[in-house]
């Protein structure tokens, strides 16, 4: 099979779209093929003649198949895995594409991934206290990310909103977009750190505080549908 997958890149042409790579890629995932996905990223990304948003959007299926792999792993390979899924987004720090804000928010979706599975397995684990500081940690930084990426495209919709759109832009009306899913993954990500917290705590009250007013700007915006 693994033959077959470098034959069907070695025939892919540079007409073949982020569309068409998130498409294949999210195929292979939900047949649990991430091995391939990954190896399909990889290769697709050494095309010189990828677009940067098409090279955006493969890194963002790549982390997110790095991720699912990971959540479908144990021991040691899934530690792999989790690094792997962060160093795709290392390589895009400082970058000045206007699209990198993508693989951003991917990254930390991928930490808050990682933290609500430390999170839930800390219920069945032999040293739960251990398990759960570890969760606490990881959950951390991932509303850390979060929030700086909210702050972040804020900035981007004021400066959009102002100034002509140029060539790859996200739009305001995208970028607002995003801050909803960021904002929805932000409550998400605080959920999770209150259930790591004893009921009757008031780091959990806090927590879930935080939670609902994250959520509150968003359902202000929405329309009723």
């Amino acid at each position: 099979m693994a033959t077959l997958l470098a034959l069907a890149i070695s025939l892919m042409s540079p007409l073949v779209t982020s569309e068409d790579d998130t498409r294949f890629v999210a195929g292979l995932r939900e047949r649990r093929l991430f091995t391939l996905a990954e190896s399909y990223c990889n290769e697709r990304s050494t095309n010189a003649q990828l677009s940067p948003v098409d090279r955006v959007a493969l890194a963002v299926e790549l982390i997110r198949t790095y991720a699912e792999h990971a959540m479908n792993s144990r021991g040691e390979e899934r530690d792999a895995l989790w690094q792997k899924a962060r160093e795709v987004a290392t390589t895009f720090k400082g970058s000045e594409s206007p699209r990198a804000v993508l693989v951003q928010v991917q990254d930390a979706l991928t930490v808050l991934a990682r933290g609500e599975l430390s999170r839930m397995e800390s219920e069945v684990s032999s040293q739960p206290d251990a398990a759960l500081t570890s969760a606490r940690d990881t959950l951390r930084e991932a509303t850390n990310a979060l929030t700086k990426i909210d702050r972040d495209i804020s900035e981007a919709i004021s400066n959009q909103r102002r100034n002509p759109l140029r060539p790859d832009d996200l739009s305001a009306e995208e970028l607002t977009s995003l801050q909803n899913h960021v904002r929805f993954q932000l409550a998400r990500a605080y959920k999770n750190q209150a259930l790591c917290f004893p009921a009757d705590s008031s780091d959990r009250t806090a927590s879930l505080t935080a939670a609902i007013d994250g959520l509150e700007q968003p359902l202000l915006q929405l329309a009723p549908g």
